[in-house]
């Protein structure tokens, strides 16, 4: 395993690791309140299956910084493009998980040359593609960690939080121009809502979209052996 930083454009340091010494080149994007590790149950089964593995942490998320005191989907797509041109790696394949997902919808919209295979794991366009509980969990995180942050002059959780009461900066009619492959796949009872998934998912012309029958947002993390099969088959059909 190799570990390393990249300077975004903006000056900020965005940590990754790289596990495997040769392979198609695949790309993790953590989700919200989470980091790179949340993908460790994905490491062994990807690097048997012949993929170099490129694990980051999102801005401000893990070991990554941010400069500036907000948190915007825009500079994470940036920083994706760093780290794509650091290692001079050619239209890697991307797993995006939450959050991850939707910087690589942003990504792949603002920079439509960079990314190849997209996967996205319970992406959303908008605020309310959650449900009404979690967004009423958002809010009240929000006043918490506000608070917390005022007390210790650190605001980084609130930016983190903040990021999931913001619109995805990309339409459907953005995502209609995509023409990288891509699997959309969701938990039959995800934070997401469906229709949200679904809409991504006929948005984008080369789609295939899954629902997996009984999981929840988090079934990468409790079912990982399930996740990884539909992912790999579905690589395993499409870059052949």
């Amino acid at each position: 395993m190799q570990k390393k930083t990249v300077k975004s454009y903006d000056g900020t340091e965005i940590y990754y690791e790289i596990h495997g010494s040769a392979g198609k080149p695949i790309l993790f994007i953590n989700g919200n309140h989470v980091a790179r590790t949340i993908f460790k149950g994905q490491m062994s089964a990807f690097l048997k299956a012949g993929y170099q593995i490129f694990l980051m942490d999102s801005r401000m998320q893990g070991d990554s910084g941010n400069v500036k005191n907000t948190l915007e989907y825009e500079d994470m797509a940036r920083d994706v493009v760093a780290l794509v041109q650091a290692e001079n790696l050619v239209r890697p394949t991307v797993l995006g998980y939450s959050d991850g997902a939707n910087v690589a919808m942003v990504t792949s919209v603002m920079f439509p040359e960079l990314l190849g295979t997209l996967i996205l794991n319970s992406g959303d366009l908008q605020p309310k593609g959650a449900i009404l509980p979690v967004r009423i969990g958002i809010f009240f995180e929000r006043l918490w960690t506000k608070l917390i942050g005022w007390m210790t002059r650190n605001d980084r959780a609130y930016q983190v939080v903040s990021l999931m009461v913001k619109p995805t900066p990309v339409t459907l009619a953005q995502l209609a121009q995509i023409s990288n492959p891509a699997l959309v796949i969701c938990g039959q009872f995800d934070f997401i809502k469906r229709s949200e998934s679904k809409s991504i998912a006929q948005a984008i012309p080369n789609s295939t979209f899954i629902v997996a029958k009984g999981m929840t947002h988090l079934f990468l993390v409790t079912h990982p052996n399930r996740f990884n099969r539909y992912v790999l088959d579905y690589l395993t059909l499409n870059e052949a």
